[in-house]
């Protein structure tokens, strides 16, 4: 497989559950990994095909280093456990590369924050399940990250 599509693809021919064997070439060295695929978060997935629209943005999903994780707990939720849903962006700048896009699930909201540079929640019945749109998610995101893609603009 050559593209994140065919990988992709790939995946979706499993069973559920069902281990995949991958052969990899790491730096000339040949790998072999046993994957078993989980559960796919539509709001994931569709925030990735989101960011992946346009051609300056290059996308990879990571999981948060424990650094990053007690900055992400301070930086996006208020004492009382709720959402910073205007200012999280300000406080999670110096924990996160410029760029990062970060979404977090929450009971009735979901976070979307560009560290750095913009915040805003939406109420998860408005991203959530089969009725999400494709261009609405976009638009969201183009919004979130307008001053980051400006800034790079007129800053390469």
């Amino acid at each position: 497989m050559a593209t994140r599509a065919e990988l992709s693809a790939a995946f979706d021919a499993l069973a559920a559950d069902a281990p995949m064997q991958l052969g990899l070439r790491r730096d000339g060295q040949a790998l072999e990994r046993s994957l078993r695929p989980g559960p796919v978060d539509p709001l994931v997935l569709g925030l990735v095909q989101a960011l992946e629209t346009q051609e300056c943005r290059s996308v990879s999903l990571v999981a948060v280093a424990p650094a990053q994780a007690q900055a992400l707990l301070a930086g996006a939720f208020t004492d009382s456990q709720g959402f910073r849903c205007d200012d999280a962006h300000t406080g999670l700048a110096s924990a996160f590369p410029s760029g990062t896009v970060l979404l977090v699930r929450g009971g009735s909201r979901v976070l979307l924050t560009a560290p750095g540079w913009a915040t805003t929640c939406v109420d998860r019945a408005d991203l959530d399940g089969p009725g999400l749109e494709a261009s609405a998610l976009r638009a969201r995101v183009d919004a979130l990250l307008a001053g980051y893609v400006r800034d790079r603009h007129d800053n390469p």
